[in-house]
């Protein structure tokens, strides 16, 4: 899955409210016709965005395996998610 720059952003929408370890993540999925989706909350909103990918035959060589598993789905710590967006988006 590509990381676009939006996810940078949506990230801050993130809860840090260790007490209520559910909404300090990031959800991260594929629906079932292989379109990603990001999903965060802080206890009052919710964001959520989509996004267009490439063809995984279209992706730079550097990113490995770019086969598209649908139904994927991840949900990764929002501090941890921002360190890697800012890592590889500046």
């Amino acid at each position: 899955m590509l990381v676009p720059r939006v996810l940078g952003e949506l990230c801050k929408a993130v809860s840090t409210d260790e007490t209520r370890a559910n909404i300090t993540r990031i959800h991260l999925e594929r629906d079932g016709r292989g379109k990603p989706f990001a999903v965060v909350t802080d206890g009052k909103r919710m964001l959520a965005t989509t996004w267009e990918e490439p063809p995984a035959e279209d992706w730079p060589e550097r990113a490995g395996d770019a086969t598209q598993v649908l139904g994927w789905h991840a949900n990764i710590p929002g501090k941890l998610f921002q360190e890697f967006t800012k890592s590889i988006l500046n």
